[in-house]
């Protein structure tokens, strides 16, 4: 589990990392202040992850949200239902709400890994 070291992100994920035995890694990158200083700390954190090419889950903030959609957009394969592309797309000018997951699939590894799904889980209310 990556995210950011901000309380609000580290608490809400930390719970699952405890329950399932999973390390929390906080990169300060991910952070907004972090992201504010140094924005090219967020492409670095996504190649590492796509060259891992491991199942991971993510917690950041608006700020850093929308360069990471804006290069996952980009790695959309040529399977990604169009509905998917879009809804990408749209959240890039609109946003996430608080609390919202988004679950992307993705095949591949490094340089050729691609977006082949995209399931939005918003929260309740």
């Amino acid at each position: 589990m990556l995210t950011s070291p901000s309380v609000r992100c580290a608490d809400t994920v930390a719970p699952y990392c405890t329950a399932r035995g999973v390390e929390l890694v906080a990169k300060k990158g991910l952070s907004e202040e972090g992201f504010e200083e140094r924005p090219e700390k967020v492409d670095k954190h996504l190649r590492r992850l796509l060259a891992a090419a491991e199942p991971v889950a993510v917690c950041t903030h608006g700020p850093v949200m929308g360069p990471l959609l804006r290069a996952l957009l980009g790695r959309a394969g040529a399977d990604l239902p169009g509905t998917d592309r879009r809804m990408l797309a749209r959240l890039l000018d609109v946003g996430l709400d608080k609390g919202e997951v988004l679950a992307l699939t993705m095949v591949g590894a490094g340089d050729g890994a691609e977006v082949v799904a995209v399931v939005r889980h918003r929260p309740p209310g």
